[in-house]
């Protein structure tokens, strides 16, 4: 199964909508993927099963399997293209800047039993609990 970014790629190359990478995008993101989906679309004209997968995404474009299928294909795209590679890490670095960071959660002790549970995003400096 590919990873949640690639999926998230998927399907913004299905939709053609770059709100599907990330909340809010710069307009480095939206040129960006711009080029991404004009290289993908050309390197997947000389893939008969990869330009299957898109126009069913495409026309189907909330099938989960056909957005997974795509981004399977992205995945051997970017392994085949270092272009492609080069936009896969540029839009993936992007979104993750865009869309806020990662959430970090962590769990001690027995959750039925008064664990301390704690969440985090954006720590700047030492933290001491």
């Amino acid at each position: 199964m590919p990873d949640p970014a690639t999926l998230a790629l998927a399907a913004a190359v299905a939709t053609g909508a770059v709100s599907k990478i990330a909340e809010v995008v710069s307009q480095a993101t939206i040129d960006d993927f711009k080029s991404f989906r004009k290289t993908l679309f050309r390197h997947f004209r000389g893939v008969p099963e990869a330009q299957e997968a898109l126009d069913e995404a495409r026309v189907e474009p909330d099938d989960e399997d056909a957005i997974a299928s795509v981004a399977d294909h992205i995945e051997r795209a970017a392994a085949a293209d270092p272009d492609i590679r080069r936009l896969v890490d540029a839009l993936t670095a992007q979104a993750s800047q865009e869309g806020g960071g990662a959430v970090h959660n962590s769990i001690r002790g027995d959750v039925s039993g008064g664990a301390k549970v704690i969440q985090t995003r954006d720590i700047h400096g030492s933290v001491n609990l």
